[in-house]
């Protein structure tokens, strides 16, 4: 047997009992029998040596002999605490693994915290025939627990070793990314364009939008056209109850999705002087949320954002442009490169009127070379893809609502007020609620769980049923209850959904409290992204052991007033969101491999872009919450 008796870097050896144990240089390796903690859910050690507990352990016939955990089930988990990382870098995961048909597993940092990849097990034929596999990722100096997840059964492991690995300039680096040396990556270029002169120099004013959008519409429905004005008119009618102030496109009767919603008609009076309305939003920024795309099945490429922002009229409203970018080659995570690498190129590019020329043809053409679609496209805004977001100042309470661009039953085209993704109401909480959708929304929760659980900068929230989300978002606190979540459910004098929360987080292992999790579902909503204060989040230990959500500045975290050039974005943008951004762009970039992605994009060369972008179809995909800005 071999025993692990230190969590830390060694110079070229370890130190085991029967010796020195020559490994790789600067490996750390866990011995997986060596576990502090664990759980496993059959009772007994079926393989009755070494420890007399839970985890089923026996003889290993691997080189270096000693023992291995075997008899693993999907859910077991296995933890070491202080685990040391001396120095920031890239860091090569290497597990030690049998398993007769195959099987999957996770390691994380820090009970469910920052996941440091998922590992596909290939079928060996025997629990004691061994393999490696292995994942890269980058880890921060400090000391953490690791732990190794189970996500399927059958399978059986003898140790983790985790080696820093050279840097990228050497040869093995550069010969397996498409980035292997990468310049440093400017935010403010690359991931939230927010300069005035941007919008100086190029022109994307709501006006040009519209236009572009309408024009596609067009091109689509020629039987129905509509106009710039028609089009922003028929978005904001939706406020008005009807018969609303233009012909055609939804008009607001007092409930959507099954949920009851306010008219707005201070809002909806936009629809009465389109023209001089669309002239008075003004861009104020321009996102790239890359960090959204598709990491499952490689449909899309994230969504790409366009903020207005209405001056000049002593009103204050926001509309905001969501588009969702379609993955050039759908199934292949390296399609989003060209994507990425455009993003990226920004920040080496120090004219202010050089970046807005390109960001200009990116939003309004597209990658062409690439067969990536422009974001200003209709398709990018309709069902199952992307959004239309409004943040509504103008009457006294501040409202969200968000729409689709859709060809009626009548065959108008129009933009029609649909539910808030990943907002559910707060009495679906309520284990006592009488309501029809409350148990199935409460079994979903629970099934979806996990990805609330994971480190701070990844967890979502996950409705799996559009039914379950409310048709506006009020975000207000006390005053407006439908995101007070904790309320319904611990006051419910029914505690079994308490009670499933609970038991899914001692099966997890996660050192959350059920608190802490209804908090992390409540940040994932319109709540959590305008207005966390009111509802305690901004509080010590509100979302996690040490973690507080950040806070905005003021329902928004961009201000519409610039400040010596820029429009001023909120400290989590800056201080917590973009930086975690950053590093998933720059992670791609290194990880991807160059090769692949101009071999996949040459076999599109015979399809041009458009014909995609005519007939892209919807995906049925659940879209995770998104995070702010």
């Amino acid at each position: 047997m071999k025993t692990q008796t230190l969590h830390t870097i060694c110079l070229w050896f370890f130190i085991f009992s029967i010796g020195f144990f020559p490994l790789t240089s600067l490996a750390i390796v866990f011995e997986a029998e060596n576990y502090d903690t664990s759980f496993d859910l059959s009772p007994g050690n079926n393989g009755g040596v070494f420890r007399q507990d839970n985890v089923d352990i026996e003889p290993t016939t691997d080189e270096g002999g000693g023992f291995n955990v075997g008899w693993i089930e999907a859910g077991e988990w296995l933890r070491f605490h202080q685990f040391k990382i001396l120095t920031t870098g890239t860091y090569q995961i290497n597990l030690r693994v049998a398993s007769v048909d195959g099987a999957a597993a996770e390691v994380r940092l820090n009970s469910r915290s920052a996941p440091l990849g998922q590992f596909t097990i290939p079928a060996t034929g025997d629990p004691q025939n061994w393999t490696t596999v292995s994942h890269t990722a980058e880890i921060n100096q400090g000391t953490y627990d690791l732990n190794i997840i189970a996500l399927s059964d059958g399978w059986s492991i003898n140790f983790i070793e985790i080696i820093p690995l050279t840097s990228q300039s050497s040869s093995s680096a550069s010969n397996s990314s498409a980035n292997s040396s990468l310049s440093e990556t400017d935010s403010d270029r690359s991931l939230f364009v927010h300069d005035e002169a941007t919008f100086q120099n190029a022109d994307f004013t709501l006006r040009s939008t519209l236009a572009q959008l309408v024009s596609q519409l067009n091109d689509a429905n020629p039987t129905q056209t509509t106009s710039v004005e028609d089009l922003f008119a028929r978005l904001w009618d939706t406020q008005n109850p009807a018969p609303g102030v233009i012909t055609g496109g939804q008009k607001c009767t007092g409930q959507l999705n099954g949920f009851p919603i306010v008219c707005r008609p201070t809002e909806g009076d936009q629809a009465r002087d389109p023209a001089s309305f669309i002239n008075n939003y003004q861009p104020i920024g321009l996102i790239n949320r890359f960090d959204l795309r598709d990491r499952v099945s490689f449909l899309d490429c994230g969504e790409y954002r366009i903020i207005y922002a209405l001056v000049g009229t002593g009103q204050r409203n926001f509309i905001i442009f969501e588009a969702q970018l379609p993955n050039p080659i759908p199934g292949s995570a390296d399609g989003c490169l060209p994507v990425a690498q455009f993003w990226q190129g920004l920040s080496d590019e120090n004219n202010p009127e050089q970046r807005a020329l390109q960001l200009r043809d990116f939003y309004y053409q597209g990658l062409p070379a690439d067969n990536v679609i422009p974001i200003v496209n209709f398709s990018n805004y309709t069902q199952g893809t992307g959004q239309i977001r409004t943040n509504q100042f103008m009457e006294t309470v501040w409202l969200l609502k968000e729409f689709k661009i859709t060809i009626d039953q009548e065959g108008v085209s129009t933009i029609d007020a649909v539910s808030v993704k990943s907002n559910p109401v707060d009495f679906l909480f309520d284990a006592q609620s009488a309501d029809f959708r409350s148990p199935d929304f409460q079994a979903d929760f629970v099934d979806n769980m996990d990805s609330l659980l994971t480190d701070f900068n990844s967890f979502s929230l996950t409705v799996a049923n559009d039914a379950h989300n409310n048709g506006q978002s009020h975000a207000s606190g006390s005053l407006f209850t439908e995101n007070m979540f904790s309320t319904p459910f611990f006051g419910s004098s029914n505690d079994r959904f308490r009670q499933e929360v609970n038991n899914k987080l001692a099966a997890s292992g996660s050192d959350l409290s059920a608190n802490q999790v209804i908090a992390r579902a409540t940040a994932m909503t319109c709540a959590g992204c305008h207005n966390p204060g009111s509802f305690g989040l901004t509080a010590p230990d509100a979302v996690g052991p040490e973690q507080r959500w950040p806070d905005t500045l003021g329902f928004t975290h961009i201000n519409e007033f610039a400040l010596d050039g820029v429009f001023p974005l909120s400290p989590a943008l800056t201080n917590v969101f973009l930086p975690t951004r950053k590093d998933d762009l720059r992670q791609y970039l290194l990880n991807t491999p160059a090769s692949n992605q101009s071999a996949t994009m040459q076999s599109l060369s015979g399809q041009p872009a458009a014909a995609r972008m005519l007939n892209r179809t919807t995906p049925k995909k659940i879209k995770p919450s998104k995070r702010s800005g």
